[in-house]
C-alpha cells in the first residue's frame, strides 16, 4: 500500500468499552484461535472445510444475536447472508439462523455482535493464508470482509455509545469463543 494511503487511513477506535471487551475475553479468543488451528488448520483443504463446519455452526447458532446487534448498531443484518454463504462453500442446502431466546439482553447481544463482527481482523489473515496454499477464497470471507471497513468501526462506535452492563457484554462475546471451542471438541457441525 502506498505511504499516502496508510496516512489517511485511520485507525479503528478504541474505545473504553472496546478496550474492556479486548482485554476481559483475551483469553477466551485465544483458545479459540488455539482449538480451530488445532482441529481446523486453514492452509489445508481438510482444515478450510472443518473451519467452514465450525464457522457454520456458530452462525447458525448466533445468528439472532448477531442481528439484533447489527440492529441496535444501526446496520443492517446479515447473518442470513453469512450462513448462506458457508452452506455455498460446504455444498449443502440453505439452513436458517437458530438461538431465538427472548430472556437474552440486548448488552448480551451486542456482546455476541463484538465477537462476530470483529472476526473479519481474523478473516484478512486467513484469506492470506488460503491464498498462500493456493485453496480458493471461500464464499464466506469474501461476504464477511466485504463491507467490513464501514462496518466494523460503526459497530464500535455503537457499543461505546451503549450504556450497557459490561458483564452481560463480556459474557456474550465469551459465549461465542467459548461455543467455537465447543464445535471443535465436539466435532460439531450443523
Amino acid at each position: 500500500m502506498p505511504e499516502h494511503a496508510r496516512a489517511r487511513r485511520k485507525p479503528p477506535s478504541c474505545g473504553a468499552v472496546h478496550l474492556l471487551l479486548r482485554h476481559a475475553t483475551a483469553a477466551h479468543h485465544r483458545r479459540a484461535e488455539t482449538a480451530l488451528e488445532a482441529a481446523a488448520p486453514v492452509g489445508t483443504a481438510v482444515g478450510l472445510q472443518r473451519f467452514l463446519e465450525h464457522m457454520l455452526a456458530t452462525h447458525v447458532h448466533f445468528g439472532t444475536a448477531l442481528d439484533r446487534a447489527s440492529r441496535l448498531a444501526g446496520l443492517e443484518t446479515r447473518s442470513g447472508v453469512l450462513v448462506d454463504a458457508l452452506a455455498h462453500d460446504l455444498g449443502t442446502a440453505a439452513i436458517g439462523v437458530g438461538w431465538s431466546d427472548a430472556s437474552t439482553t440486548d448488552a448480551h447481544c451486542l456482546g455476541v455482535g463484538y465477537a462476530l463482527e470483529g472476526s473479519f481482523l481474523g478473516a484478512r489473515v486467513l484469506d492470506r493464508r488460503i491464498r498462500d496454499a493456493d485453496l480458493t477464497t471461500p464464499a464466506y470471507l469474501e461476504a464477511l470482509t466485504g463491507e467490513a471497513r464501514s462496518r466494523w468501526p460503526s459497530f464500535l462506535d455503537a457499543l461505546e455509545r451503549c450504556d450497557a452492563p459490561e458483564d452481560a457484554l463480556i459474557g456474550g462475546a465469551a459465549s461465542v469463543f467459548d461455543f467455537i471451542v465447543a464445535c471443535t471438541k465436539e466435532r460439531r457441525h450443523v
